[in-house]
């Protein structure tokens, strides 16, 4: 994506023509947006600016099937809810056989953007792939996969129950998706991404799931 000042000179680049191709060549990581239209034109580029009203501005009211309309005071105090704190995992050893493989081969995923952070969830439905996944999946590893994130801050989420790992890669995507340059602009590919990247994976696990290898590592 580019941007200028003014929309001739995007017009006079021909950037459509230049990155048209893209869209059919499947390359992970690569997104567009099917809801904003293609960008074969330019257009004006919106900047996301969230910002914080008190409570006492707005006019809080229901209104009913029957018209009447209940007004709703504000409360008096507020509170905020701690988010659950996972200690980091140590970081899983390899065993003797692995495989290098890409991610997706034992593992699904699914991304999308919250303003200027996108979110990534990765998950597993074998038990046996889940005990590997949350040691692998550090947040030391998450940046190396993502050489985007390496100076982001991120969180790190577990959810044992779903057998899912979740990051949240706060800045991934500026300001918000309506504004940046990225190729993935609202991060709905980042989870692809992931998927294909490269990674040591035990070969006992790639068994459980019937998975040739296609080559092999002694350590």
């Amino acid at each position: 994506m580019a941007t200028a000042d003014s929309a001739e000179v995007l017009a006079q680049a021909e950037m459509g023509a230049r990155l048209g191709s893209l869209y059919l060549q499947g390359i992970p990581g690569y997104f567009h947006d099917g809801a904003a239209g293609l960008q074969s034109t330019p257009r004006p580029r919106i900047d996301y600016w969230p910002g914080l009203l008190p409570m006492t501005a707005l006019d809080h009211r229901v209104v009913l099937d029957d018209g009447r309309v209940v007004r709703v005071s504000p409360p008096s105090s507020t509170g905020t809810v701690a988010q659950p704190v996972h200690p980091e995992p140590a970081g899983a050893p390899l065993p003797d056989r692995v495989t290098q493989l890409p991610l997706g081969t034992v593992a699904h995923a699914r991304s999308g953007d919250k303003g200027g952070n996108s979110n990534v969830g990765i998950w597993t439905r074998d038990p046996r792939v889940w005990l590997w996944l949350r040691r692998f999946l550090t947040t030391d590893e998450i940046r190396r996969l993502i050489p985007e994130a390496k100076d982001l801050d991120v969180v790190r989420h577990e959810f044992p129950d779903l057998q899912a790992v979740h990051f949240v890669l706060r800045g991934l995507l500026g300001t918000g998706g309506s504004s940046n340059t990225r190729v993935d602009q609202v991060g709905k590919a980042v989870g692809e991404y992931l998927r294909s990247r490269q990674v040591l994976i035990p070969d006992d696990l790639l068994s459980a799931i019937d998975v040739p290898t296609s080559e092999e590592y002694t350590l």
